[in-house]
């Protein structure tokens, strides 16, 4: 039960860690082709929480949200530890 206890408590801190990280990454990742396809073809880097990584897509141009860098690096130094 102590061992259970502990867990819960350790995940609760690993999320507020990610989350004091940057607000940005706790978004949920994009994805290509997500809603509406638009004419432009950039590129670009998400941080998908659940992998624990950055991940490349190609971002349309419009609609998503704010998890979305254009380099690995940028989003590599916003989302991991």
């Amino acid at each position: 039960m102590k061992l259970l206890i502990f867990l819960v408590v350790l995940a609760a801190f690993a999320t507020i860690s990610v989350a004091a990280k940057n607000a940005i990454c706790g978004l949920p990742h994009s994805k290509n082709g997500e809603r509406m396809a638009c004419t432009a073809y950039i590129p670009s880097y998400s941080y998908n929480s659940n992998r624990n990584e950055c991940v490349k897509f190609i971002y349309g141009g419009c609609m998503g949200n704010d998890n979305r860098f254009l380099t690995r690096e940028d989003c590599e130094a916003q989302c991991l530890d």
